[in-house]
């Protein structure tokens, strides 16, 4: 008896173990049918991300058109319906959205997603919902962009052959200009989105109809050279001690700019522009940090004032507008009118004096968030090449040109750069 009880409790205990056995398998092959639909479910999620982005950029993009917001969200919706086509997701899309926000310049498209599941169906689950992973927000930014280009003697050379008076660098630095222009504009149906400023400058700046606001009315031929003091190297309003210097009985190595400064000016002003440009004239010698500062100036909330309404600067706000200072020379800095031991005939100390400036006007910049491109159009110098690249906000920012095709590449590198910032997600 003893042994027959014994076997039978054996054969019960065999049992036991075979249900727990199953109970097991069942447990991991459910988990891991699971992990491998969540596995799916993570792909398909970037790639509905994906098509969410595109929708949006593209939706976005409208905001810079008069396209109406009904317009726009036919545009996003068939981005994304095209894009999803496209994409092997397993993924069924439901109540997709498009919300149109031009107050804060943004479009949104959100949309409610579940993915069918191939092995966690033998747990019970038929599908995974992805709803909440999908919301997309887009934000435009404006653009002030100002060029402040070399128009001194030198850019009257042949491109290739120093030896040819052609004006062959001032007529490729004019067709390389208007490329940016035409680039940064192109997009920029809104009137407002995108403003570009002209600064030609060689010994001196030519301030134009602002100059006696900025010199306390002591220019006498609308020119004006670099600032001294405390704020020297600031964009501090031009009031009192701060104001713009300008020569009465200039020195012999002085010259004043045919063209003046061209303030901001948008899509609007496109002519107006290119106009200024054909209209550049070379002269005097290189002054880069007078032409630098002058820049800076155009951009400047602190001179908002001091130029005309539709031309002034919008405040320091990186989330809202790119301040940018296009810096293009084709020789070393070798004026300045810092001090008057400089003033003429001490090549090396004027050097000295403008490299100088110009460095801590380009630090104080990037402190504010200006972003700082640099072009060298055939520099020669180890000096003038290291400078500008330093000047420049990363070395990628600075551009060695040899040719017109390497200046025309440079400058619109520098408006695909600024475009493609102007949206952000």
């Amino acid at each position: 008896m003893n042994s027959f009880r014994s076997k039978s409790f054996g054969r019960d205990d065999t049992g036991a173990v075979a249900i727990i056995f199953a109970l097991l398998v069942t447990t991991l092959f459910g988990a891991l049918a699971l992990a491998v639909d969540m596995a799916r479910a993570y792909r398909a999620d970037a790639k509905i991300t994906a098509a969410l982005d595109a929708a949006a950029l593209a939706g976005v993009k409208g905001l810079d058109s008069n396209r109406t917001d009904g317009e726009i969200e036919t545009i996003a919706k068939g981005v994304f319906q095209q894009t999803m086509s496209k994409k092997d997701t397993g993924v069924s899309t439901s109540n997709l959205q498009v919300v149109v926000d031009r107050w804060n310049d943004t479009v949104t498209v959100k949309t409610d997603a579940n993915m069918a599941t191939t092995f966690a169906r033998v747990i019970g689950r038929d599908d995974i919902a992805l709803n909440g992973l999908t919301t997309v927000k887009y934000r435009i930014r404006r653009v002030e962009l100002a060029m402040s280009l070399d128009v001194t003697g030198s850019m009257r050379w042949d491109v290739d052959d120093p030896t040819i008076e052609n004006f062959g660098k001032l007529d490729a630095m004019k067709r390389a200009a208007k490329e940016v222009i035409k680039v940064m504009f192109e997009e920029a149906a809104a009137d407002d989105r995108v403003r570009v400023s002209l600064v030609p400058w060689s010994s001196s700046v030519n301030a134009g109809p602002v100059a006696g606001a900025v010199s306390q009315n002591s220019s006498v031929d609308g020119c004006v050279i670099e600032r001294v003091g405390a704020n020297a190297t600031t964009d501090a309003a031009p009031r009192g001690s701060d104001s713009a210097r300008a020569f009465t009985s200039p020195p012999s190595d002085y010259t004043c700019p045919v063209s003046p400064v061209t303030p901001l000016l948008d899509r609007t002003r496109q002519s107006d522009l290119e106009t200024a440009i054909d209209n550049l004239q070379v002269n005097g010698w290189t002054g880069g940090h007078m032409g630098t500062a002058w820049g800076w100036y155009t951009l400047s909330p602190a001179w908002a004032d001091i130029w005309p309404l539709a031309s002034r600067p919008r405040n320091y706000n990186p989330t809202e507008v790119i301040k940018s200072v296009l810096v293009m020379t084709d020789g070393q800095f070798n004026i300045s009118w810092k001090t008057v031991s400089s003033m003429p005939g001490n090549e090396t100390l004027m050097i000295d004096e403008s490299y100088s400036q110009f460095q801590d006007l380009c630090t104080a910049m990037k402190s504010k968030r200006v972003i700082v491109y640099t072009i060298g159009f055939g520099l020669k110098e180890a000096r003038a090449i290291n400078e500008m690249r330093t000047c420049a906000t990363s070395p990628t920012n600075f551009f060695e040109a040899s040719s017109e095709s390497d200046l025309k590449q440079a400058f619109k590198k520098v408006a695909e750069d600024l475009k493609a910032m102007r949206i952000t997600r």
